[in-house]
Protein backbone atom coordinates (compact mmCIF):
# COMPACT_ATOMS: atom_id res chain seq x y z
CA UNK A 1 0.00 0.00 0.00
CA UNK A 2 1.29 3.44 -0.86
CA UNK A 3 1.33 6.65 1.16
CA UNK A 4 -1.80 8.01 -0.58
CA UNK A 5 -4.14 5.53 1.07
CA UNK A 6 -4.63 7.49 4.34
CA UNK A 7 -5.46 10.61 2.31
CA UNK A 8 -7.94 8.66 0.20
CA UNK A 9 -9.64 7.35 3.31
CA UNK A 10 -10.04 10.75 4.99
CA UNK A 11 -13.44 11.54 3.37
CA UNK A 12 -14.85 8.23 4.62
CA UNK A 13 -13.47 8.84 8.11
CA UNK A 14 -14.99 12.32 7.99
CA UNK A 15 -18.51 11.15 7.14
CA UNK A 16 -18.36 8.41 9.77
CA UNK A 17 -17.47 11.04 12.38
CA UNK A 18 -20.40 13.17 11.19
CA UNK A 19 -22.69 10.15 11.49
CA UNK A 20 -21.49 9.54 15.04
CA UNK A 21 -22.09 13.19 15.88
CA UNK A 22 -25.62 12.95 14.48
CA UNK A 23 -26.40 9.88 16.57
CA UNK A 24 -25.27 11.72 19.71
CA UNK A 25 -27.87 14.41 19.12
CA UNK A 26 -31.45 14.15 20.48
CA UNK A 27 -33.40 11.40 18.74
CA UNK A 28 -35.03 12.54 15.53
CA UNK A 29 -36.21 10.29 12.70
CA UNK A 30 -34.36 12.22 10.02
CA UNK A 31 -31.18 12.27 12.14
CA UNK A 32 -31.16 8.49 12.19
CA UNK A 33 -31.80 8.17 8.45
CA UNK A 34 -29.11 10.71 7.60
CA UNK A 35 -26.63 8.94 9.89
CA UNK A 36 -27.34 5.58 8.25
CA UNK A 37 -26.74 7.09 4.80
CA UNK A 38 -23.39 8.50 5.95
CA UNK A 39 -22.35 5.21 7.57
CA UNK A 40 -23.19 3.26 4.43
CA UNK A 41 -21.31 5.75 2.23
CA UNK A 42 -18.28 5.49 4.48
CA UNK A 43 -18.43 1.69 4.46
CA UNK A 44 -18.69 1.52 0.67
CA UNK A 45 -15.67 3.80 0.34
CA UNK A 46 -13.61 1.75 2.79
CA UNK A 47 -14.65 -1.43 0.99
CA UNK A 48 -13.80 0.01 -2.42
CA UNK A 49 -10.34 1.00 -1.23
CA UNK A 50 -9.80 -2.43 0.34
CA UNK A 51 -10.80 -4.22 -2.85
CA UNK A 52 -8.56 -2.04 -5.01
CA UNK A 53 -5.46 -2.52 -2.91
CA UNK A 54 -5.88 -6.21 -2.01
CA UNK A 55 -7.21 -7.24 -5.46
CA UNK A 56 -9.81 -9.44 -3.73
CA UNK A 57 -12.49 -8.47 -6.21
CA UNK A 58 -14.73 -11.50 -5.76
CA UNK A 59 -12.95 -14.13 -3.74
CA UNK A 60 -10.50 -13.42 -0.96
CA UNK A 61 -12.15 -12.36 2.26
CA UNK A 62 -15.67 -12.39 0.88
CA UNK A 63 -16.18 -8.75 1.80
CA UNK A 64 -16.95 -7.95 -1.84
CA UNK A 65 -20.48 -9.34 -1.54
CA UNK A 66 -21.26 -7.30 1.58
CA UNK A 67 -21.65 -4.27 -0.69
CA UNK A 68 -24.82 -5.73 -2.19
CA UNK A 69 -27.17 -5.08 0.78
CA UNK A 70 -25.64 -1.63 1.20
CA UNK A 71 -26.21 -0.71 -2.45
CA UNK A 72 -29.80 -1.92 -2.19
CA UNK A 73 -30.57 -0.09 1.05
CA UNK A 74 -28.73 3.22 0.67
CA UNK A 75 -30.94 4.27 -2.25
CA UNK A 76 -34.02 3.54 -0.13
CA UNK A 77 -32.66 5.56 2.78
CA UNK A 78 -31.90 8.50 0.46
CA UNK A 79 -35.44 8.27 -0.90
CA UNK A 80 -36.94 8.22 2.62
CA UNK A 81 -34.73 11.12 3.71
CA UNK A 82 -35.88 13.24 0.76
CA UNK A 83 -39.51 12.38 1.51
CA UNK A 84 -38.95 13.41 5.13
CA UNK A 85 -37.84 16.82 3.85
CA UNK A 86 -41.31 17.15 2.31
CA UNK A 87 -42.92 16.00 5.58
CA UNK A 88 -44.35 12.97 3.76
CA UNK A 89 -42.79 10.58 6.25
CA UNK A 90 -41.78 10.98 9.90
CA UNK A 91 -41.37 7.30 10.78
CA UNK A 92 -41.25 3.93 9.07
CA UNK A 93 -44.59 2.62 7.83
CA UNK A 94 -45.44 -0.81 6.44
CA UNK A 95 -45.28 0.65 2.93
CA UNK A 96 -41.79 2.02 3.58
CA UNK A 97 -40.58 -1.30 4.96
CA UNK A 98 -41.56 -3.04 1.70
CA UNK A 99 -38.79 -1.09 -0.02
CA UNK A 100 -36.29 -3.05 2.05
CA UNK A 101 -37.44 -6.51 0.90
CA UNK A 102 -34.63 -6.80 -1.73
CA UNK A 103 -32.12 -5.81 0.97
CA UNK A 104 -33.39 -8.52 3.32
CA UNK A 105 -33.28 -11.13 0.53
CA UNK A 106 -29.71 -10.14 -0.34
CA UNK A 107 -28.71 -10.45 3.32
CA UNK A 108 -30.14 -13.97 3.48
CA UNK A 109 -28.16 -14.90 0.34
CA UNK A 110 -25.03 -13.32 1.81
CA UNK A 111 -25.36 -15.26 5.06
CA UNK A 112 -25.86 -18.51 3.10
CA UNK A 113 -22.72 -17.85 1.04
CA UNK A 114 -20.66 -16.92 4.09
CA UNK A 115 -21.73 -20.17 5.77
CA UNK A 116 -20.08 -22.18 2.99
CA UNK A 117 -16.60 -23.60 3.41
CA UNK A 118 -13.92 -21.19 2.21
CA UNK A 119 -12.73 -23.44 -0.64
CA UNK A 120 -16.30 -24.13 -1.79
CA UNK A 121 -17.12 -20.44 -1.60
CA UNK A 122 -14.12 -19.44 -3.73
CA UNK A 123 -14.75 -22.22 -6.23
CA UNK A 124 -18.41 -21.22 -6.65
CA UNK A 125 -17.71 -17.52 -7.10
CA UNK A 126 -14.72 -17.95 -9.42
CA UNK A 127 -16.48 -20.33 -11.77
CA UNK A 128 -17.94 -18.96 -15.00
CA UNK A 129 -21.49 -19.35 -13.72
CA UNK A 130 -20.56 -17.84 -10.35
CA UNK A 131 -19.03 -14.74 -11.88
CA UNK A 132 -22.05 -14.28 -14.15
CA UNK A 133 -24.39 -14.65 -11.16
CA UNK A 134 -22.40 -12.06 -9.22
CA UNK A 135 -22.61 -9.59 -12.11
CA UNK A 136 -26.40 -10.09 -12.34
CA UNK A 137 -26.60 -9.83 -8.56
CA UNK A 138 -24.76 -6.52 -8.51
CA UNK A 139 -26.33 -5.14 -11.66
CA UNK A 140 -29.71 -5.40 -9.95
CA UNK A 141 -28.34 -3.54 -6.92
CA UNK A 142 -26.79 -0.77 -9.03
CA UNK A 143 -29.97 -0.33 -11.07
CA UNK A 144 -32.04 -0.21 -7.86
CA UNK A 145 -29.73 2.42 -6.37
CA UNK A 146 -29.91 4.49 -9.56
CA UNK A 147 -33.70 4.20 -9.55
CA UNK A 148 -34.16 5.44 -5.99
CA UNK A 149 -31.65 8.26 -6.42
CA UNK A 150 -33.39 9.26 -9.65
CA UNK A 151 -36.78 9.34 -7.92
CA UNK A 152 -35.28 11.43 -5.10
CA UNK A 153 -33.84 13.92 -7.58
CA UNK A 154 -37.23 14.32 -9.25
CA UNK A 155 -38.92 14.95 -5.89
CA UNK A 156 -36.42 17.64 -4.92
CA UNK A 157 -36.39 19.23 -8.37
CA UNK A 158 -40.16 19.62 -8.45
CA UNK A 159 -40.42 20.97 -4.91
CA UNK A 160 -37.76 23.67 -4.76
CA UNK A 161 -38.74 27.29 -5.16
CA UNK A 162 -36.27 29.59 -6.88
CA UNK A 163 -34.91 32.24 -4.53
CA UNK A 164 -36.20 30.61 -1.34
CA UNK A 165 -33.34 30.83 1.19
CA UNK A 166 -34.57 27.80 3.14
CA UNK A 167 -34.39 25.65 0.00
CA UNK A 168 -30.80 26.61 -0.78
CA UNK A 169 -29.25 23.72 1.13
CA UNK A 170 -31.52 21.21 -0.60
CA UNK A 171 -30.34 22.48 -3.97
CA UNK A 172 -26.87 21.45 -2.87
CA UNK A 173 -28.22 18.00 -2.04
CA UNK A 174 -29.66 17.85 -5.55
CA UNK A 175 -26.22 18.46 -7.03
CA UNK A 176 -24.64 15.83 -4.78
CA UNK A 177 -27.28 13.28 -5.76
CA UNK A 178 -26.49 13.92 -9.42
CA UNK A 179 -22.84 13.17 -8.67
CA UNK A 180 -23.85 9.72 -7.41
CA UNK A 181 -24.23 8.53 -11.02
CA UNK A 182 -20.66 9.24 -12.25
CA UNK A 183 -19.36 7.95 -8.89
CA UNK A 184 -21.32 4.73 -9.35
CA UNK A 185 -20.16 4.26 -12.94
CA UNK A 186 -16.47 4.80 -12.17
CA UNK A 187 -16.71 2.60 -9.08
CA UNK A 188 -18.31 -0.22 -11.08
CA UNK A 189 -15.66 0.01 -13.80
CA UNK A 190 -12.84 -0.02 -11.25
CA UNK A 191 -14.10 -3.16 -9.52
CA UNK A 192 -15.43 -5.13 -12.51
CA UNK A 193 -12.36 -4.45 -14.68
CA UNK A 194 -10.00 -4.95 -11.71
CA UNK A 195 -8.31 -1.63 -12.47
CA UNK A 196 -5.23 -0.66 -10.42
CA UNK A 197 -5.53 1.98 -7.74
CA UNK A 198 -3.56 4.51 -9.78
CA UNK A 199 -5.69 4.19 -12.93
CA UNK A 200 -7.49 7.29 -14.26
CA UNK A 201 -10.94 5.74 -13.70
CA UNK A 202 -10.05 4.74 -10.15
CA UNK A 203 -8.71 8.20 -9.34
CA UNK A 204 -11.80 9.78 -10.86
CA UNK A 205 -13.99 7.67 -8.58
CA UNK A 206 -11.98 8.72 -5.54
CA UNK A 207 -12.24 12.40 -6.52
CA UNK A 208 -16.01 12.26 -7.08
CA UNK A 209 -16.82 10.33 -3.92
CA UNK A 210 -14.48 12.59 -1.91
CA UNK A 211 -16.25 15.68 -3.26
CA UNK A 212 -19.61 14.21 -2.22
CA UNK A 213 -18.52 13.30 1.29
CA UNK A 214 -16.55 16.49 1.98
CA UNK A 215 -19.46 18.55 0.64
CA UNK A 216 -21.81 16.76 3.03
CA UNK A 217 -19.47 17.66 5.88
CA UNK A 218 -19.37 21.33 4.84
CA UNK A 219 -23.16 21.47 4.44
CA UNK A 220 -23.61 19.97 7.90
CA UNK A 221 -21.24 22.55 9.37
CA UNK A 222 -22.88 25.46 7.58
CA UNK A 223 -26.56 24.47 7.88
CA UNK A 224 -26.94 21.85 10.64
CA UNK A 225 -30.51 22.86 11.50
CA UNK A 226 -31.76 22.88 7.92
CA UNK A 227 -30.25 19.46 7.22
CA UNK A 228 -31.89 17.95 10.27
CA UNK A 229 -35.16 19.84 10.47
CA UNK A 230 -35.69 21.88 7.29
CA UNK A 231 -38.67 21.06 5.11
CA UNK A 232 -39.76 21.70 1.55
CA UNK A 233 -43.57 22.00 1.59
CA UNK A 234 -45.68 21.85 -1.54
CA UNK A 235 -45.42 25.09 -3.49
CA UNK A 236 -47.95 27.69 -2.49
CA UNK A 237 -48.62 31.08 -3.88
CA UNK A 238 -47.36 33.68 -1.46
CA UNK A 239 -50.22 35.52 0.24
CA UNK A 240 -47.99 37.89 2.13
CA UNK A 241 -46.85 40.73 -0.09
CA UNK A 242 -44.52 41.96 2.64
CA UNK A 243 -42.10 39.10 1.98
CA UNK A 244 -40.21 38.17 -1.21
CA UNK A 245 -42.02 35.72 -3.47
CA UNK A 246 -41.03 32.14 -2.71
CA UNK A 247 -40.19 32.78 0.95
CA UNK A 248 -41.66 29.94 3.02
CA UNK A 249 -42.63 31.79 6.20
CA UNK A 250 -44.11 28.76 7.97
CA UNK A 251 -40.97 26.74 7.32
CA UNK A 252 -38.74 29.49 8.71
CA UNK A 253 -40.99 29.79 11.77
CA UNK A 254 -40.77 26.05 12.37
CA UNK A 255 -36.99 26.11 12.09
CA UNK A 256 -36.82 29.08 14.44
CA UNK A 257 -38.97 27.26 16.99
CA UNK A 258 -36.75 24.16 16.82
CA UNK A 259 -33.42 25.91 17.25
CA UNK A 260 -34.76 28.03 20.07
CA UNK A 261 -36.56 25.30 22.01
CA UNK A 262 -34.38 22.27 21.26
CA UNK A 263 -30.97 23.80 20.66
CA UNK A 264 -31.50 26.71 23.09
CA UNK A 265 -29.35 28.95 20.96
CA UNK A 266 -30.62 31.96 22.92
CA UNK A 267 -28.24 31.03 25.76
CA UNK A 268 -25.36 32.25 23.62
CA UNK A 269 -24.67 35.68 25.12
CA UNK A 270 -23.28 36.90 21.78
CA UNK A 271 -26.43 35.97 19.86
CA UNK A 272 -27.42 38.81 17.55
CA UNK A 273 -29.93 39.47 14.81
CA UNK A 274 -27.21 38.95 12.20
CA UNK A 275 -26.07 35.65 13.70
CA UNK A 276 -29.56 34.22 14.05
CA UNK A 277 -30.46 35.24 10.49
CA UNK A 278 -27.28 33.52 9.33
CA UNK A 279 -28.31 30.31 11.12
CA UNK A 280 -31.69 30.43 9.38
CA UNK A 281 -30.16 31.27 6.02
CA UNK A 282 -32.11 34.51 5.57
CA UNK A 283 -31.23 38.21 5.71
CA UNK A 284 -31.31 40.16 9.01
CA UNK A 285 -33.94 42.46 7.48
CA UNK A 286 -36.21 39.53 6.66
CA UNK A 287 -35.79 38.02 10.12
CA UNK A 288 -36.53 41.36 11.80
CA UNK A 289 -39.69 41.74 9.73
CA UNK A 290 -40.77 38.17 10.48
CA UNK A 291 -40.35 38.68 14.25
CA UNK A 292 -42.32 41.92 14.16
CA UNK A 293 -45.17 40.75 11.94
CA UNK A 294 -45.55 37.14 13.12
CA UNK A 295 -44.44 37.32 16.76
CA UNK A 296 -45.15 40.94 17.56
CA UNK A 297 -41.67 41.44 19.00
CA UNK A 298 -38.33 42.92 18.07
CA UNK A 299 -35.22 40.73 18.19
CA UNK A 300 -34.21 41.59 21.77
CA UNK A 301 -37.71 41.00 23.13
CA UNK A 302 -37.98 37.70 21.25
CA UNK A 303 -34.65 36.40 22.59
CA UNK A 304 -35.27 37.67 26.10
CA UNK A 305 -38.63 35.88 26.28
CA UNK A 306 -36.86 32.56 25.82
CA UNK A 307 -34.08 33.55 28.22
CA UNK A 308 -36.53 34.51 30.95
CA UNK A 309 -38.47 31.26 30.52
CA UNK A 310 -35.23 29.30 30.87
CA UNK A 311 -34.28 31.40 33.89
CA UNK A 312 -37.64 30.67 35.54
CA UNK A 313 -37.01 26.94 35.20
CA UNK A 314 -33.48 27.28 36.60
CA UNK A 315 -34.62 29.35 39.56
CA UNK A 316 -37.06 26.59 40.52
CA UNK A 317 -34.96 23.55 39.60
CA UNK A 318 -31.71 24.86 41.11
CA UNK A 319 -32.73 26.66 44.31
CA UNK A 320 -29.14 26.97 45.56
CA UNK A 321 -27.90 28.67 42.43
CA UNK A 322 -27.45 32.46 42.68
CA UNK A 323 -29.63 34.68 40.53
CA UNK A 324 -26.47 36.22 39.03
CA UNK A 325 -25.30 32.76 37.94
CA UNK A 326 -28.72 32.07 36.42
CA UNK A 327 -28.59 35.37 34.52
CA UNK A 328 -25.22 34.49 33.01
CA UNK A 329 -26.30 30.91 32.21
CA UNK A 330 -29.28 31.99 30.11
CA UNK A 331 -27.28 34.50 28.07
CA UNK A 332 -27.59 37.91 29.74
CA UNK A 333 -24.43 40.03 29.76
CA UNK A 334 -25.41 42.12 32.78
CA UNK A 335 -27.52 41.45 35.84
CA UNK A 336 -29.34 44.76 35.52
CA UNK A 337 -30.69 43.84 32.07
CA UNK A 338 -31.69 40.41 33.39
CA UNK A 339 -33.47 41.93 36.39
CA UNK A 340 -35.35 44.47 34.27
CA UNK A 341 -36.34 41.89 31.65
CA UNK A 342 -37.40 39.35 34.26
CA UNK A 343 -39.56 41.85 36.11
CA UNK A 344 -41.13 42.96 32.82
CA UNK A 345 -42.07 39.37 31.91
CA UNK A 346 -43.21 38.16 35.33
CA UNK A 347 -43.98 41.32 37.35
CA UNK A 348 -41.67 39.87 39.99
CA UNK A 349 -37.99 40.08 40.76
CA UNK A 350 -35.99 36.84 40.33
CA UNK A 351 -35.77 36.43 44.11
CA UNK A 352 -39.51 37.02 44.57
CA UNK A 353 -40.34 34.55 41.82
CA UNK A 354 -38.15 31.89 43.41
CA UNK A 355 -39.66 32.48 46.85
CA UNK A 356 -43.21 32.13 45.52
CA UNK A 357 -42.55 28.99 43.50
CA UNK A 358 -40.29 26.90 45.72
CA UNK A 359 -42.04 24.83 48.37
CA UNK A 360 -40.02 24.42 51.53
Amino acid sequence: MNILIPVELLPAILVLLIALGQLLRPFHFRNIIFSIILIEMGYLHFLHMYIMYTKSFISGSGLFLTAQPVFLSIGVFIYIYIRSIKNEVTSFSQVDLKHFIPTLVSMVILVALMAMRRDAYNEALNSGAGKAAVMVYFSFAWITLAGYVGRSIIIVRKSLVQGNPVHRVFRLFLVLMLLVFPAMITGILTVVMALPGDSIVSRLYIIIISVIMISLYLIMQRNPYLVQYGTVPVRKKSRDCNFPAGTDIENIKNLLKIIMEEEKIFCDEDMSLARLSDVLGITPHLLSRLLNEHFGKNFNSFINTYRIEEARNMLIDEPDRSTLSVACAVGFNTYSVFYTSFRKETSLSPAEFRKQNIKH
